[in-house]
């Protein structure tokens, strides 16, 4: 539907994004925010699908790499997103939230 931005911190995992949510408590006034694309799928097929993909079981609760949440983006959509489980290193933190942004800053580091 559209590109716009959730509250979290993105971390780098190698060749994916991981992403852990924020919660109003755990920041004062301004959140740092991850960019990504807003879309509505309205088939449990393709719900089912995705959540296969991504490594996420509901069978598995928070053994898989990834669990499904709820989130508010800043243009008051609540959507759901795949968070990674477990604790991050702050070393593979993305500072701008920007996994496109992100990949280019890198070509240009590499290519």
């Amino acid at each position: 539907i559209k590109t716009t931005t959730i509250p979290g911190l993105m971390y780098t995992m190698g060749a994916y994004p991981g992403i852990k949510l924020l919660s109003k408590s755990q920041y004062f006034k301004d959140p740092p925010l991850i960019t990504g694309d807003l879309f509505e799928i309205t088939d449990e097929y393709i719900v089912r699908r995705l959540d296969g993909y991504e490594g996420c079981d509901e069978r598995n609760g928070d053994d898989g790499l990834y669990h499904r949440a709820l989130a508010m983006t800043t243009c008051g959509v609540q959507t759901w997103i795949y968070e990674i489980n477990g604790k991050q290193d702050p070393g593979r933190l993305i500072k701008s939230g920007d996994w496109c942004e992100h990949l280019k800053g890198e070509s240009r580091r590499y290519g």
